[in-house]
């Protein structure tokens, strides 16, 4: 997942909860949905619909010619179908006109005094960001719903702002409509609050996200972490992912590692020496992951510190893929003991040409970057 669209898999979580009224004890994912690599999905069906996903027609759409539904028959339709109508009708290439006028429909229902046809139409609106089309209007349309009573309404209000572009103070907005989110909504925020704080959670939006991550509910905890991708963290939300990623429940562990800590934009000596710890971890999900999370983000003083135990696993390890990571850690990281080390063990009779051949010119690399004592 890039940083950047952190939005590409979480938009299916909030339209289900737009149209489905959960118990409060429930999340937003369900047990089958646990692996942190199943939530990478383009889309998913409506919360217990059984169904598969739609898929768009192959040939070009053309509008029905029927307006927006009235208010007398949105209650009557779901709210996600009303904005797929819209959506596909928007998104398809062949027909401006088409375009033109599911755009207006967007907009007609966000003008509506009918609470669930302005819903569809927030939906709808965070779906058509790619859209070529004049969004000045929309943002006076969005506003109030952060506002409204429902959670899942002004969830639905800040894609649909974030997606007709963001502007000063619309941080602010977003941390004070987050406030009357409550659960099964609630764990979805700290994607939202990242993109609005571009990824910055220090400071107050930190301080929210920190509250959300509270939650012991392990499912709203995989949303809320999958939320934290790419970003800068304060020292509290910090230590609440070190101390999930050591817990003994294995599942709420790896969401922190491989949500959290693999990820963050700037890694503290103590994420680096979590991950270190983490490249002995049995499960290859986890050891894998730090192994990855270790090639970003490492300040300059503990480079070399990564190199060594790049150094160890490569020495520890004969599968080709764990041995190729880690030799691109020490040409990343490497100082001239490692290039020393790396020469070594090219020298051993039991090192075939190959490998010998990898780790010399490993030991290069190593010093073409400029190596330093160490």
């Amino acid at each position: 997942m890039n940083p950047s669209c952190r939005w590409c898999w979480i938009f299916p979580l909030v339209l289900v909860a737009a149209c489905s009224t959960p118990e409060p004890s429930r999340s937003t994912t369900t047990a089958a949905e646990s692996a942190p690599e199943a939530t990478a999905r383009a889309s998913v069906p409506d919360a217990g619909s059984g169904a598969k996903p739609k898929e768009a027609p192959p040939n070009p759409v053309r509008s029905s010619g029927a307006a927006a539904p009235t208010s007398a028959t949105a209650s009557k339709l779901d709210k996600v179908a009303v904005a797929d109508a819209w959506v596909l009708e928007a998104m398809q290439i062949h027909d401006v006109a088409v375009r033109d006028a599911a755009i207006e429909k967007i907009r007609a229902a966000l003008a509506s005094n009918d609470v669930e046809l302005a819903h569809a139409g927030l939906i709808a609106l965070s779906r058509v960001r790619s859209v070529s089309f004049d969004r000045r209007p929309f943002r006076a349309l969005v506003l109030p719903h952060l506002d409204a009573p429902e959670g899942a309404r002004r969830l639905a209000a800040m894609f649909a702002l974030d997606s007709v572009g963001r502007e000063a103070g619309d941080l602010q907005r977003v941390l004070a409509s987050a406030e009357g989110v409550q659960d099964p909504e609630r764990a979805q925020l700290v994607h939202v609050i990242a993109t609005f704080s571009e990824g910055d959670l220090r400071g107050p939006a930190g301080a929210a996200v920190s509250r959300i991550l509270a939650s012991e509910d392990p499912r709203a905890l995989h949303q809320s972490l999958s939320g934290l991708w790419g970003t800068r963290v304060s020292p509290e939300i910090e230590a609440r992912l070190l101390e999930l990623a050591r817990r003994p429940d294995h599942t709420v562990a790896h969401y922190a590692i491989y949500f959290g800590l693999s990820t963050l934009r700037d890694k503290s000596e103590a994420v680096v020496d979590e991950l270190i710890r983490t490249l002995s971890h049995p499960d290859p999900n986890d050891s894998d992951r730090a192994l990855w999370g270790l090639g970003k983000g490492v300040p300059a003083a503990l480079e070399p510190k990564v190199a060594d135990a790049a150094l160890q696993l490569f020495e520890s390890r004969i599968d080709a893929n764990t041995r190729s990571s880690s030799l691109r850690l020490l040409a990343q990281y490497g100082v001239e003991r490692h290039a020393l080390a790396l020469e070594e063990i090219a020298s051993r009779p039991v090192v075939d040409e190959t490998l010998a051949k990898s780790l010399r010119e490993t030991a290069a690399q190593v010093r073409r970057r400029g190596s330093r004592p160490g």
